[in-house]
């Protein structure tokens, strides 16, 4: 079981939208969580600058979480950007951005 400690040791969390800006080490993976977002389906967009949504955008279906490992991205990329949108109605919900240390 130690090795399943160790990986949750190395995931922090970020709560959407509620965490606007959080200082984390890319080396660690992030957890991003909409529990109280509504409605669902969801749209997911991850990307390394403000609305250019290069690591990912797309549907989510109805999940209220996902995990991403940031550890590869290159050195010069300082932040990463996530947005949500309602998959029903087109909602769009605020940029969150998550910098890299």
């Amino acid at each position: 079981m130690a090795l399943a400690t160790e990986v949750l040791a190395l995931v922090e969390t970020v709560i959407y939208p509620d965490e606007a800006e959080s200082s984390v080490n890319f080396n660690k993976a992030i957890q991003f969580r909409w529990p109280e977002v509504n409605p669902s389906p969801f749209i997911l967009c991850v990307g390394t600058a403000d609305g250019e949504w290069n690591i990912l955008s797309g549907q989510i279906g109805e999940r209220r979480q996902q995990l991403f490992d940031f550890s590869d991205l290159p050195n010069e990329v300082q932040a990463v950007f996530v947005q949500l949108i309602s998959g029903d109605d087109g909602n769009v919900g605020p940029v969150i951005k998550i910098n890299r240390q």
